[in-house]
């Protein structure tokens, strides 16, 4: 379930939708849509504000578990999904690294080695959410120019796609985490 509001506001719209954010804090609960979840004691929040260049820009996160409020096979099901994503991405991780330094150090990965990297690469694309998918198009983008480059024996550019796949990674993690 994912909620955004996006849209300009008067001044005190956003002062009465914060007070009524900071009640349901206050009370424990917070409801957006048809849902309600139950808000623990101590959560994980990041608040941050900045003014650069004459815009003033302030983002307020907060989160908190909710898998307490699933029914068993949900909470299962979820828990087995985010094991495995777990578990994908520590395994990409170590394959991306691998290659990395690989054509770091002025070679070229062998095609076992780039096609599991490759496979992982795949695999991560079934676990993308909808908002992902702009950012891991580019990223497929960036994989076949590599594969083609290493084929092709061409390091300069293996180099360039390796360095813009780290990029869009980080990137990634910013914008979706």
């Amino acid at each position: 379930m994912t909620d955004k509001i996006k849209k300009e506001m008067q001044r005190q719209e956003l002062a009465e939708y914060l007070e009524r954010l900071a009640r349901q804090l206050r009370r424990g609960s917070f409801e957006s849509g048809d849902r309600r979840w139950s808000i623990p004691d101590k959560l994980q929040a990041k608040i941050s504000h900045k003014e650069k260049k004459g815009r003033f820009d302030a983002k307020i996160k907060w989160r908190f578990p909710t898998l307490d409020e699933y029914a068993d096979a949900d909470r299962e099901e979820v828990i087995a999904w985010r094991d495995s994503w777990i578990a994908l991405k520590k395994r990409l991780t170590l394959s991306f690294k691998a290659i990395e330094k690989i054509i770091a150090d002025g070679d070229m990965p062998d095609a076992d080695a780039l096609a599991l990297f490759i496979s992982q690469s795949r695999e991560m694309v079934k676990f993308a959410e909808p908002e992902w998918q702009a950012a891991m198009d580019e990223y497929i983008d960036h994989l076949g120019t590599l594969k083609q480059a290493v084929q092709e024996d061409q390091l300069e550019a293996a180099q360039h796609e390796i360095r813009d796949l780290r990029n869009r990674m980080m990137q990634c993690h910013r914008d979706f985490k």
